[in-house]
């Protein structure tokens, strides 16, 4: 997120579509929710469920981290028509 402001500038240049961009950004900070250092929802799960112990919290978003920056980043980064079909199907281009 550092970067953002900086990369906007540049976007033109580059060639990259904002909506794809946007894409990447969101699921970005959906992985980092889950990531250790920020990982509020390993904390509030502790909360929740004070008996775990949060080293397997982490141990099970190892897994959905694992899918999401699979599925979620590197198939957008590979197919950017993933994230970009619905958007183009409901607000065609005149």
């Amino acid at each position: 997120m550092l970067i953002w402001p900086r990369y906007r500038r540049y976007r033109p240049r580059l060639g990259t579509p904002t909506m794809l961009t946007e894409h990447l950004v969101a699921v970005n900070l959906q992985i980092a929710w889950l990531s250790p250092l920020v990982a509020l929802s390993a904390y509030f799960l502790k909360g929740v469920v004070p008996e775990w112990n949060l080293k397997d919290i982490y141990r099970g978003m190892v897994q959905s981290m694992s899918v999401q920056l699979f599925f979620g980043l590197l198939l957008i980064i590979i197919f950017p028509q993933f994230a970009l079909w619905l958007p183009g199907y409901l607000y065609p281009n005149p």
